[in-house]
C-alpha cells in the first residue's frame, strides 16, 4: 500500500480532455492509475513482467524506507467529511512507518524503480544462539536467494572461514544451516554471513556473531563453567576477548570445569594455553573415575608451571580427538582487602592482587538507604584510585559520602585478572 496524491488540497493533478485542462484532481482514488504508469516503467527497467508487485514494496519498505526510496508520511488522516455533521466518518491517522492512513507513504519514483529491479543484498536480522556444531541453526532475515551460501569466521588465533557451508533449506526470510561436526568451536563464537550467488554475481549480507558451541550427542564436547563461573556476558561479543568467565584459577591447586559432551568412558584432556615454553602446559590428562569425571563435570589440578598471567583452558575427548571451545580464564591470586584505615580526606585500602586497572565500589549509609558512590560510569571509574602497589591503595573521600558505616569493594576486571574482594575486611566506619 502506497499513498499518492491525497492531500485534501492542490496541487494534485491536471486532468482535460480535447475541451481543456481543468486543475486540479486530488485524492487516492487516482493513486492505481498512477501506479500503473510507474509499474509500467518498472516492467521497462526489469525487462520482463513484474508479477505481484506487493511482496517487493513490502521487503524494500521493511528493509530501510529511505535507502527505497520511499518518502514516509507522518501526519494527516483519511476522515470523511466534516467533524460533527452527521455525513462525518472517522478514519485512519499517518505516523512513523506503515499505518492504515498512508500505507508505506509514497515514493521518489526515480530511486524506488531501481531498487525494485535492483537484486536486493541479502540481510541477516538475527542467528539463533548459541550456534551448535554437529547440528543446524537458524539464519532469519530478507532477500535470500535459493543459491545462498554460508560463510562460518571461527573466531581463533587466525580466524578461519569454516565455510562456505551450504544450507539444508533456504526461504527468502530464514535458511537453516547444519554445521559438520568436524568444525572446531575456536575461542566460542562465529560471524555469520550469507552469500547470494546469482549467476557470476556474490552479493554478501552483514555480518551476525553468534556464540559457539558443541552438541553432544555428536560427540563435540562444550566448556560453560570454570570453578562454578559461567561465561561472561562479554563472551562471544567481538569487542571483547572470546568466551571467558569472570573468575581466577590458581597454579598447583584443583580446578572444576562444568559443560557438557565430557567423554566418560574414554576420558579427557586439558590444554592449558598460557605464556609458557610451547604455549601450552597440557594436555592434563583426566581418566574414566578420575577427578570426579561425568559427562558434564569433572575437576584436574592446573599444573603449577604455569604463570600467572592470561590463560585459556580447552576440554578434548579421547574418544574421537573433539576439542571443546577454548575459554579465557586469568592465572593469578584472588584481590583481596585486608584492612582500610582513613586520615582525614585520604583512605587507604590494604589487601592483595591489586592492579593499575582496579575500580571500587563504595557503599555508603545514608539513612534508610546505601547508594554505591563507586563503580564504573561511561567506561570511566567514578572513584579515581592512587594505586601504592599491590598490597596498597588510596583514593579520596567521595564529596556526597557522610559519615557512618561504610563497605569498599576492589574489582580488578578483564583480564588483570578479574576477581571481587568480599566478606567484613571491606567493611569500616567513614569520619
Amino acid at each position: 500500500m502506497i499513498a499518492a496524491v491525497s492531500g485534501p488540497n492542490g496541487p494534485g493533478v491536471f486532468v482535460g480532455d480535447e475541451s481543456g485542462i481543468d486543475c486540479c484532481i486530488v485524492g487516492t482514488s487516482l493513486s492505481a492509475q498512477i501506479w500503473s504508469g510507474i509499474s509500467k516503467l518498472i516492467t521497462q527497467l526489469n525487462g520482463k513482467p513484474l508479477g505481484p508487485m506487493n511482496p517487493r514494496i513490502y521487503a524494500l519498505a521493511n528493509a530501510g524506507l529511505a535507502n527505497s526510496g520511499f518518502r514516509d508520511v507522518t501526519s494527516g488522516n483519511n476522515d470523511f467529511g466534516t467533524p460533527g455533521t452527521p455525513d462525518f466518518v472517522p478514519g485512519f491517522t499517518a505516523n512513523a512507518g506503515y499505518d492504515q492512513a498512508t500505507g508505506w507513504g509514497t515514493v521518489d519514483m526515480g530511486a524506488f524503480a531501481k531498487q525494485y529491479v535492483a537484486p536486493p543484498a541479502p540481510i541477516i536480522t538475527s542467528v539463533s544462539s548459541p550456534v551448535l556444531v554437529g547440528t543446524s541453526f537458524t539464519i532469519n532475515g530478507n532477500f535470500f536467494s535459493p543459491g545462498a551460501m554460508v560463510n562460518f569466521f571461527v573466531v581463533s588465533r587466525v580466524p578461519p572461514n569454516a565455510g562456505p557451508l551450504p544450507p539444508s533449506s533456504v526461504l527468502p526470510t530464514r535458511i537453516t544451516v547444519p554445521v559438520p561436526a568436524t568444525v572446531s568451536l575456536g575461542e566460542g563464537f562465529v560471524g555469520v554471513q550469507v552469500v547470494n550467488i546469482v549467476g557470476k554475481t556474490f552479493t554478501g549480507s552483514n555480518t551476525v556473531n553468534a556464540l559457539l558451541q558443541g552438541y553432544a550427542p555428536a560427540g563435540v564436547p562444550t566448556l560453560t563453567h570454570i570453578n562454578g563461573a559461567p561465561l561472561a556476558p562479554t563472551s562471544g561479543a567481538p569487542d571483547f576477548a572470546p568466551n571467558n568467565v569472570q573468575t581466577v584459577i590458581m597454579s598447583g591447586k584443583s580446578v572444576t570445569l562444568s559443560g557438557s559432551g565430557f567423554d566418560a568412558v574414554h576420558g579427557v584432556a586439558v590444554n592449558v594455553f598460557c605464556a609458557c615454553p610451547g604455549g601450552n602446559a597440557g594436555p592434563v590428562s583426566v581418566n574414566p573415575g578420575s577427578g570426579g569425571l561425568t559427562s558434564s563435570s569433572f575437576s584436574f589440578t592446573l599444573p603449577a608451571n604455569v604463570p600467572t598471567g592470561p590463560a585459556s583452558l580447552a576440554v578434548v575427548n579421547k574418544g574421537n580427538f573433539k576439542s571443546s571451545n577454548s575459554v579465557s580464564v586469568p592465572v593469578g591470586a584472588q584481590i583481596a582487602i585486608t584492612s582500610i584505615t582513613q586520615l582525614s580526606n585520604t583512605i587507604t585500602v590494604n589487601g592483595r592482587c591489586f592492579a593499575p586497572a582496579t575500580v571500587i565500589n563504595f557503599f555508603n549509609q545514608q539513612g534508610l538507604t546505601t547508594p554505591n558512590l563507586g563503580g564504573i560510569v561511561g567506561g570511566a571509574a567514578v572513584i579515581p584510585l592512587h594505586l601504592i602497589n599491590s598490597n596498597h591503595f588510596t583514593f579520596t573521600k567521595p564529596a556526597k559520602a557522610l559519615p557512618g558505616p561504610s563497605y569498599v569493594q576492589a574489582i580488578n576486571p578483564p583480564f588483570v585478572p578479574y576477581t571481587s574482594s568480599s566478606g567484613p575486611t571491606g567493611g569500616f566506619t567513614l569520619h
